[in-house]
């Protein structure tokens, strides 16, 4: 009676340069639960000629492997790896082309993060899963231990919104209203706070100027018709002189 081996990852997620430590550490996960670490990075071989290879690989795996590997790359970044024949080979392409330069991203993105505003035309909605999506895709150019505390995390959204010059937007009173707990928050809960401070406070003062603008627009185009027209009054000022 055979038996079939159920693995987690049937399918690797498909690479993207940006997401590469992620994509990166997915590997690592599904080639350790298949048993085939060697093959993805092999141990360093002896090179004493008396001496056995550490590990020698099944080329029946090495094929599997590859295969594997390979399915997670997309059409336009193969062109680069046409002539690897393992796992392996790839593995240590991909770490050199793309690893290496995650520190530059990094700082790239933590100057976006930096510079990010919400704007005028920005429901407070959209303007949070502007500063969670450029988040994401800062954590993933990181390792899992060199994520961003909550405190910094924090700090940063609260930023986004405070720089934000906006009429009836007053952020700063916001951060007043959260005193130090922001301090410790998790992200999820700044979020839900943030939702509830706008649309009990903000939203009700931004409808309102609304209103009055369009009031004062009305009483504008209604006043206008009972105006003289200038050039009736000065044809019988014309006139009278006559």
């Amino acid at each position: 009676m055979s038996t079939t081996t159920s693995y987690s990852y049937k399918h690797l997620p498909v690479f993207e340069p940006e997401y590469y430590h992620t994509w990166a550490s997915t590997i690592i996960d599904a080639f350790a639960e298949r048993e085939w670490n060697n093959y993805l990075i092999p141990p360093p071989t002896s090179t004493t000629a008396d001496t056995a290879p550490a590990f020698v690989p099944n080329p029946v795996i090495t094929t599997r492997a590859k295969a594997f590997l390979s399915q997670s790359i997309p059409l336009k970044y193969k062109s680069s790896i046409e002539l690897f024949t393992t796992a392996a080979q790839i593995w240590s392409s991909f770490l050199m082309r793309y690893g290496t330069k995650t520190r530059d991203d990094e700082l790239r993105l933590e100057q976006d993060l930096l510079e990010l505003l919400k704007l005028p035309s920005d429901t407070i909605d959209a303007h949070i899963q502007k500063f969670d999506d450029l988040l994401s895709t800062l954590h993933a150019q990181q390792l899992a231990t060199e994520h961003w505390d909550t405190h910094k995390v924090n700090r940063y959204f609260l930023r986004s919104l405070e720089r934000a010059s906006i009429p009836n937007e007053d952020w700063k009173a916001f951060s007043t209203y959260l005193g130090r707990t922001w301090h410790d928050m998790t992200l999820e809960t700044l979020y839900s706070e943030t939702r509830t401070y706008y649309n009990a406070y903000m939203a009700p003062l931004k409808a309102s100027a609304v209103q009055q603008e369009r009031i004062l627009a009305i009483s504008a185009s209604q006043a206008s018709p009972n105006t003289p027209p200038p050039s009736s009054q000065a044809g019988r000022g014309r006139g009278n002189n006559q």
